[in-house]
């Protein structure tokens, strides 16, 4: 029942919250924009509105592998890390889209976090 509970916060939660910003965020009226009234060309904005969605997709792909797999394998963020570059990739090549450097960054990084979280919780945990 543990592990649901982990997978249910770690994996569907950040996967639920990014399509609702995606949802909200990525549409040319700027929906969200026009309710909190900033600036279009916000930093802290475009941030979510472009890399923090990408970093909920990491953060819940990386997170399902190390709950799956009991957090026991430095292997696992590796390939997490690698997948995620990889997606940049094939993107930038097969779908003509901008390699963007940032948002590989800032999804590698939230693939660290995760491997940090799940290996503290699952520490606990098995003990």
């Amino acid at each position: 029942m543990v592990k649901v509970n982990y997978l249910f916060l770690h994996c569907i939660l950040p996967l639920l919250f990014g399509v609702l910003l995606y949802m909200f965020l990525r549409k040319d009226s700027i929906f969200f924009l026009s309710i909190i009234s900033v600036n279009a060309h916000n930093t802290f904005v475009n941030f979510i509105k472009y890399n923090f969605i990408d970093s909920l997709w990491a953060y819940s792909f990386c997170s399902c592998l190390l709950i799956l797999t009991k957090a026991n394998s430095r292997k696992i963020i590796l390939f997490s890390i690698c997948f995620v570059w990889l997606s940049e990739i094939v993107t930038f090549y097969c779908f003509k889209q901008t390699f963007d450097v940032k948002d590989g960054f800032c999804m590698t990084v939230t693939c660290i976090f995760s491997f940090l979280l799940c290996k503290r919780k699952f520490i606990n945990y098995e003990k």
